[in-house]
Formats: structure tokens, sequence, C-alpha cells
């Protein structure tokens, strides 16, 4: 997975990998010597460091950008001003545990309160939580978010985002700039997103509504849905199922054996290719997009006027919709799925 983010970490591969990075830093964090401490409420002079890392087994953070503040402050509220500490490493600030974390209570759900409440000037982003909450507000620096268990919530930000949720919920909210999602067992819900997106889910829903750019989404199992979206579409399933309504733009793909649903919107250009998920294209009353079907074994249904042929062992159906929209074109390549053209 390629990263927007500079100077960051790589991606963690699984959670195993993600144990070790956290246990690697927090390791780190509590055997380095560093050049200053801070009381739990601070105000951090921007001048002092250009990037912030955040990385703590468990915790609510709240994390607020200000335009044109010259300080970010940081407040260590509940539990969390006795168990973490931050501290000046170089031009970074770092907020992370006193003590080094015991290998046999990682991961384990504490009943303590931890939040921590940031405010002000935004600088690059780097997040580590292995169990908690995010939330992300009008941040306008490029952002890491990696949780392993619990939800990510990022609201009006400006710049590129990279989001690792492992088990959860990830929303992001009227966000401009580049967005790369990849989540194992999580709800993904995107809404308002003007930039190109990356976006990867195992095992879960995923959402997106008011999208423009390009955007790139492999899903293996469960659903997406997309909806009033612009730009260029390019999707890869497995068993997972894609519903696209009135996206505007081309939408290219392909499927082994998840059911594919488009809904065409004015003179868009469409091409998917099926092993044996069911591919249905709703081209609207006004298209008069060209059709390229073929399918090896599947069947092909489509309209009235049109017939399907046989050519050699293939099945084809060829021709123009009867729309006024004389534009775009629509081809679809099957090897046993069922192909509908409505």
């Amino acid at each position: 997975m390629k990263t927007a983010v500079k100077n960051f970490s790589s991606r963690p591969s699984g959670s195993i990998s993600w144990a070790i990075q956290f246990l690697f830093f927090a390791g780190i964090f509590a055997t380095v010597g560093l050049s200053a401490r801070a009381a739990t409420n601070t105000d951090w002079p921007l001048k002092n460091f250009d990037r912030l890392l955040i990385s703590v087994p468990e915790a609510t953070l709240r994390i607020n950008g200000e335009a044109g503040a010259k300080t970010l402050r940081v407040s260590l509220q509940e539990s969390a001003a006795e168990d973490f500490e931050v501290q000046l490493n170089g031009a970074r600030l770092e907020i992370h545990p006193k003590a080094e974390i015991d290998k046999e209570s990682f991961g384990q759900v504490s009943a303590k309160k931890r939040v921590i409440e940031i405010t002000g000037a935004p600088v690059a982003l780097e997040v580590h939580i292995f169990s908690g909450q995010v939330q992300l507000s009008d941040w306008s620096k490029d952002s890491l978010i990696h949780v392993q268990k619990g939800k990510v919530l990022a609201r009006n930000g400006s710049a590129a985002l990279v989001a690792h949720v492992q088990n959860g919920e990830l929303m992001v909210l009227d966000h401009q700039g580049k967005l790369n999602a990849d989540t194992y067992k999580a709800t993904v819900q995107i809404k308002s997103l003007t930039g190109d997106a990356d976006i990867e889910s195992f095992l879960g829903d995923t959402q997106i509504d008011r999208a423009k750019g390009f955007l790139s989404l492999k899903q293996g199992q469960g659903s997406s849905k997309i909806v009033n979206s612009s730009g260029t579409l390019q999707f890869e399933l497995t068993k997972g199922v894609l519903n696209s309504q009135g996206f505007n733009g081309r939408v290219e793909g392909q499927t082994q054996e998840g059911p594919v649903n488009i809904t065409v919107d004015g003179d868009s250009d469409v091409n998917v290719k099926s092993q044996s998920g069911r591919v249905t294209i709703r081209p609207s009353s006004k298209s008069g997009a060209w059709l390229n079907v073929t399918s090896a074994e599947g069947d092909i249904y489509g309209p009235s006027y049109m017939r399907v042929s046989r050519e050699g062992s293939q099945k084809s159906l060829r021709g123009r919709l009867r729309g006024d929209v004389q534009k775009g074109s629509i081809v679809v390549r099957s090897q046993d799925g069922v192909i509908v053209i409505r």
C-alpha cells in the first residue's frame, strides 16, 4: 500500500506486525532520553517542532486544528495524566506511556478512562493506538492514523489522510485531499470527499457518498455502495458486492464471485470483467451508449430490441442503445456469470 504521508513508518501488515511495531515504539520511548518533558496541560510553540507522534495502548483522542494558531495545546485528562507523558524529541513532539509496556497485558481493555485533547496549529501527525477512539477535526497537515480496535472520525480535513482500522469503524466527512483507507473487519463511511482515494476493505461494509476524483476500491467480502459521485471508479472484488448508483465518469473493474450493480449516469464509459459474479448495468433512458458484451458460459439479457448472438463458443450482444445521447460505451466480459443490461 502506498502512503501519502512523508517520513512516517511503513504500513504494518496485519495485527501481529502492528503489535510488534507498537512494542518497538514503546520500548524506544521508555529507554531513550529525550530533551524536554511537559506537565499535563502545556502549550507548545510551533517553532520547536514540526511533527506530532502519539503512540499509546488505549485512549480517546480529540484532535482539533485551528487555522493561524502558533502553538499546539496538549491536555492529558483523566488517567491519561497518570499513565502518559509528553516529550520533545528533536523536531518531533511525542505522547507515549511513561513506562515500558508489559507484553502480558498488551491489548487488554482497562477500566481506566484516558483522554487526550490536542488543539491548535496543525502539524504532520502520526497516531498508533491499540484500542480506543480518534476524533480528528479541521486538520490541514498530512496524517497517519492506525487503530487496532476502535473508531476513527476525521472531519473537515484538507491534507492527505492515511487511516488503518483493523476492527471497528472509520468515518471520513467533508475531506479535501488524498485519502488512503485500509481496513480488515470494519465499516467505512465516506461523505463529501474531494480528492483521490485508495480504499481496501477485507471484511466489512463501505459507503461512499459525494466523492469526486479517482476512486480505487478493493473489496474482499461485505458490500460497497457508491452514490452521487464522479470522476473515475476503479474496483476489484472477490466475494464482495458493489452497488454504484449515478456515478458520472468512467467505471472499470473486475470481480471474481461478487455481484456488480452499476447505474450509469449520462455518457459514462463502463468496462467490467467477471469470472462468475453477476453483472447488472442500468444505463439512463437517454443513453445511446455502444454495447459490447460477451460471455463464455453465462447468460446475457439485454433490451428487447437487441438480439444475443453466438460467436463460436461465446454469446455476445453488440449494438447501440436507442437513447438520444450517442456517447459512452458499455463493455462487459464474463466467463460464466450472468450479464444483464436493463
